[in-house]
């Protein structure tokens, strides 16, 4: 490497002296933290709040009989002089007391509530709060990991140090490992079973068969299934208002079904089940089913849509309609139904989770309406692109591929811009045109541009439904803490949230449900 020039020098000094003292720090106590959190979240028994110090680093190999002896003919806390002969170290014995206290406090809140003794495991109970804290603190960690990363670009190609850039990316590889270990950590303890959910509805549904005259049975599979409890709470109301719609619309009257050769009593099934990253929840009923006639109809007649729209509208395309503003099946208004306000809100309130709804409906056979939920919305993965100058995020899940094309292989056809990818034709739409930030148009703007020159495309695939998204450039795949947006953008549906980079600046991330 060539000599560093005074600034170069100053600054090379300076650099090293700020690293080598912060993350020595973040280092030493991550490494303190680390343990006394995974203390807190694993199983600790209940018989370490009766032992004694000595006997728990006994029982956990820490030290010999012979050392415990030895330590207990001094002057002094068993744990200092164990740390004082070099016997252990002090993470060591913050960990064991740590656990200590947590033992001591399981047992404590079990004399309190005289709950019987649990044979199965023990468990410890945390507040909501703490947990989302401790969430937003490992959200916290990942934006200075990456912030570390961005500076060790910053070093290598700014100041052109590779040494220590290397050094420094070696320390951030290093926290990022810790951090990864923490957050599922924290993430498997904010996991809740959909039973604490799925156990409310039993009686909406008793309480709702009784209100509409009808026999029904609920059958509830997967109740096993885990969500981040922000999760389940969000989708505790989309889930009772389908319910009710499976008993109230989906469901024929007892006599209704006798003529129809089918058993008075229904059924209304919930089921749920794990899918990649994302949970499955499926609310299926026996019943009539729908008919796309008859939604076209009543959309037509709420004013959703023209009439000549009806000749081109398929099953698929009715169907739809019911997640319309202000779309009803029935006439009348009554206690159950009729409002107009129900699957719009439905489909609104789960894609603000990232999830999305799909209806599948055979007449005279039954209805399904199936939720597809991600695990937890705190942390994503996806791939930054860039257009018009400016960043966004695309969630991973929702990329088939990314592809690069010739600007001739894209062609026009009713106005509307295709093209061939794996054999297959797709409609392609530039994101500018979505977003409104430039009204030409990439495509359009590439006038310039011979056709053999390459066009950067992003096959987006939402449940079976592809779309080609036009964007300037492909940046990087990492994680991204997802932040909520102000009550200003929470409108925007187009957008899922926000997150903040590794040079401090905010990227918006995408609702890709929404552009399709």
């Amino acid at each position: 490497m060539d000599k560093l020039s005074p600034e170069q020098d100053l600054v090379s000094e300076e650099l090293i002296d700020i690293l080598k003292r912060n993350f020595q720090r973040v280092k030493e106590m991550l490494d303190l933290k680390i343990s006394t959190i995974h203390s807190l979240l694993e199983e600790v028994p209940p018989s370490y709040a009766d032992k004694k110090l000595g006997e728990i680093l006994v029982e956990e190999k820490k030290v010999t009989p012979d050392q415990l002896n030895w330590a207990l003919n001094q002057q002094k806390k068993i744990g200092d002089i164990l740390v004082d002969g070099g016997v252990i170290k002090p993470a060591e014995l913050d960990m064991v007391l740590a656990k200590q206290a947590v033992a001591r406090e399981k047992t404590r809140e079990t004399d309190q509530t005289k709950a019987p003794a649990d044979t199965g495991g023990q468990s410890i109970r945390v507040s909501q709060e703490k947990l989302d804290r401790l969430m937003n603190m490992i959200g916290e960690l990942l934006i200075s990991k990456n912030r570390i990363f961005h500076l060790a670009n910053t070093i290598n190609i700014t100041y052109d140090m590779p040494p220590l850039a290397r050094e420094v990316k070696s320390v951030a590889a290093e926290l990022a490992r810790i951090s990864d270990e923490l957050q599922n950590s924290i993430m498997s303890a904010r996991m809740v079973p959909l039973k604490v959910l799925f156990q409310r509805f039993p009686r909406t549904i008793r309480d709702t068969a009784r209100k509409a005259g009808k026999q029904v049975d609920l059958i509830i599979e997967g109740e096993d299934t885990e969500l981040d409890k922000t999760v389940i709470e969000a989708i505790n109301d989309p889930l009772v208002h389908m319910l009710r719609n499976a008993v109230d619309h989906g469901l024929e009257s007892p006599a209704d079904r006798r003529a129809a050769g089918k058993d008075e009593t229904g059924q209304v099934r919930l089921r749920a089940y794990y899918q990649g990253i994302h949970a499955i929840i499926e609310i299926s009923d026996d019943g009539r089913g729908m008919n796309p006639d008859e939604i076209k109809y009543k959309a037509v007649k709420k004013g959703l849509i023209k009439t000549e729209q009806i000749e081109n509208m398929s099953n698929e395309d009715a169907y739809q309609l019911i997640f319309a503003p202000g779309f009803s099946t029935r006439d009348e208004v009554s206690e159950l139904s009729g409002r107009g306000v129900g699957m719009d809100v439905v489909k609104t309130n789960v894609e603000k989770i990232g999830g999305s709804v799909n209806m599948n409906s055979r007449l005279g056979q039954g209805t399904t309406f199936t939720l597809k939920i991600p695990l937890s919305m705190s942390i994503i993965r996806g791939l930054m692109v860039e257009t018009a100058g400016q960043r966004f995020v695309i969630p991973l899940d929702a990329i088939e591929e990314t592809v690069k094309l010739p600007r001739k292989a894209i062609r026009k056809y009713k106005h509307k811009m295709v093209a061939d990818i794996r054999e297959e034709i797709l409609p392609i739409v530039d994101l500018k045109d979505i977003l409104g930030l430039d009204a030409a148009g990439a495509f359009n703007n590439h006038k310039k541009l011979s056709a053999n020159d390459l066009i950067s495309i992003v096959v987006l695939n939402i449940d079976g439904l592809k779309m080609g998204l036009i964007i300037d450039a492909f940046q990087k795949e990492q994680e991204f803490v997802v932040k909520a947006l102000g009550e200003d953008l929470a409108n925007l549906k187009i957008y899922t949230g926000a997150s903040i980079l590794g040079d401090g600046s905010v990227v918006l991330i995408l609702n890709c449900a929404q552009l399709l």
